[in-house]
């Protein structure tokens, strides 16, 4: 139970940690999804306001992480496995909603900002957006192949596997146990409660399948100061978060590969080890989450290596698109012909959703996920 509890309280502290630290990492020049002239990037309103949604974030991890120690003083172990599960639930909830409130805030400043101070300035002349002609030439992603061939190789083995092991396979086996290690939910031998388990793992292959196509895929941007230093932090950040997309997903599937031979192989054993790899699972996840955020941020625009490139690989273009920017998260442009472009708040991908294409993924992961419901 200790070792659970610390776990939760470290969830909390590096989810909050993460969401904190967003501002600190996103694209120079954007600022909580605001376009804002690159030399007052270190305005001192903005750096008061970044600090100020790190220090919420901070504070609201720390509160759910205390909190969780005063539950466990006011409830019997008997009482806890419920208690824990909803004040889980309740506190990233509660984090994600206060976060996103205060997002919405300061964006909201941000922006009476940049129309009281730099009106003139954007009436002058629109962003640049830079182009480099030959970007889709290197490297810049793991081969989509790879990780399909991986992630099958291993969703394979366990299908065979289960499917030699099926007659020896109990009428009623475990799918889910407590935080005292015991099993604590059943259910009837069948085909489909015997192959659930690799169903979730074939759409969590398409998944992070489609994850890693956005990032090699996504709309180029490039800092038109210094396109060839931007250019180079790009690929590394599409680079490394594509290498993260692999190891995760291969992680990922040996872990719902272990839930399956413990639910129908190893269903007699202790399984504390098994508990206790999740654990660690979760938490390698998360540290390498962070480490590779602060290495490269949004763009790679913290990576600080440096490498010569040929100028006149790039094009210069002029284009404005705050406006297609809702609360500069949900980007809306029905002139933009890209399905994928880099997030302005956050790490990552995200849609244009001007195009019927993002419509058509969104249905699709939501029916793949809705679809392990009806089989178990």
């Amino acid at each position: 139970m200790g070792i659970f509890i610390s776990f939760i309280i470290i969830l909390f502290l590096l989810t909050s940690l993460i969401i904190g630290l967003m501002p600190y990492t996103g694209r120079k020049g954007i600022e909580f999804g605001v376009n804002i002239p690159e030399n007052e990037d270190t305005h001192l309103r903005l750096a008061k306001w970044r600090k100020l949604y790190f220090l919420i974030n901070l504070i609201l991890g720390s509160l759910f992480s205390w909190g969780i120690v005063l539950l466990m003083k006011v409830v019997n172990l008997t009482q806890s496995k419920d208690y824990l599960s909803i004040y889980i639930l309740v506190g990233m909830m509660t984090i994600i909603l206060i976060s996103s409130l205060t997002y919405l805030a300061i964006r909201k400043k941000i922006m009476k900002m940049k129309n009281n101070l730099f009106k003139e300035d954007r009436n002058k002349k629109e962003k640049e957006i830079v182009i480099e002609s030959n970007y889709r030439n290197s490297e810049i992603g793991v081969p989509n192949f790879i990780l399909l061939l991986s992630n099958g190789i291993i969703i394979l083995t366990t299908a065979l596997i289960t499917l030699l092991y099926y007659d020896q396979i109990p009428s009623r086996f475990p799918t889910h146990w407590g935080i005292n290690f015991t099993a604590d939910r059943f259910v009837d031998k069948s085909f489909l409660t015997t192959f659930a388990v690799i169903g979730i793992q074939i759409l969590l292959a398409f998944i992070f399948y489609l994850s890693n196509y956005s990032l090699i895929q996504a709309k180029q941007l490039l800092n038109h100061t210094d396109p060839s230093q931007s250019s180079f932090q790009n690929k590394a950040y599409r680079l490394a978060w594509s290498r993260f997309t692999l190891i995760v997903s291969i992680l990922t599937q040996l872990l719902l590969s272990s839930v399956q031979f413990t639910s129908i192989i190893f269903f007699d054993t202790n399984i504390s080890y098994f508990i206790y790899g999740i654990i660690l699972f979760t938490l390698i996840i998360l540290i390498y989450t962070i480490s590779l955020t602060l290495k490269y941020g949004q763009s790679g625009s913290r990576f600080k290596k440096n490498k010569s490139m040929n100028k006149s690989q790039f094009e210069t273009a002029y284009y404005d698109d705050d406006r297609y920017w809702k609360l500069g998260i949900v980007y809306y442009n029905p002139k933009d012909p890209s399905i994928w472009i880099e997030k302005r708040f956050g790490i990552g991908t995200t849609t244009n959703m001007a195009r019927w294409q993002s419509w058509v993924i969104i249905l699709i992961i939501t029916l793949f996920c809705l679809l392990p419901l009806f089989f178990l």
